[in-house]
């Protein structure tokens, strides 16, 4: 997905005198578990499945950008309350995968000017590292989501630079 391209080169990118990610000589392991069409419990079950997958094969940081609150069949849908770390299988399961030794990063997500403006799972983890956005010079960006998680994690746990900043994409480098 462009989002993903654009996440990645933030890390892998090695462009010569253009563009450089902060860890170009990683080696990376990419998964696709998002199914664009539709928001179904299936795609936290798919992230569960890389995530073994990943630790299958030594990852030592999984980096996600994505986070599950809303879904198609309102019924369905995560409640604020669900955001506490320990009730939703794909916040349990980036625990677990965090008590193995992996780093679990994730996007506290992109609602922050949203009716529902809280992190999304797996971000309340407790083990996981909930990564709001912000410019350069710091400053918060508004479609950062919130926290806290609903047991009163400080969520996000840090931010980075992730609004108006340099990333690639499919059309080259654009800020």
């Amino acid at each position: 997905s462009p989002h993903g391209t654009m996440v990645l080169s933030t890390m892998a990118a090695d462009i010569t005198g253009e563009y450089l990610g902060t860890a170009p000589k990683a080696n990376y392991a990419l998964y696709l578990t998002e199914d664009i069409t539709k928001e179904t419990w299936t795609e936290e079950d798919n992230w569960i499945a890389a995530a073994e997958r990943a630790d299958s094969i030594g990852a030592d940081v999984c980096n996600t950008s994505l986070g599950y609150t809303e879904m198609d069949d309102p019924s369905f849908s995560h409640t604020y309350s669900d955001m506490d770390g320990n009730t939703l299988l794909i916040s349990i399961a980036a625990d677990i995968a965090a008590s193995k030794g992996m780093l679990m990063v994730n996007s506290a997500g992109n609602s922050g000017q949203a009716d529902w403006f809280h992190i999304g799972a797996p971000a309340d983890g407790d083990s996981v590292l909930a990564i709001g956005a912000c410019d350069v010079d710091g400053f918060m960006a508004p479609f950062s989501s919130r926290g806290p998680s609903a047991d009163g994690e400080v969520k996000p746990n840090v931010t980075a630079p992730g609004w108006n900043v340099a990333v690639i994409s499919d059309h080259g480098v654009f800020e």
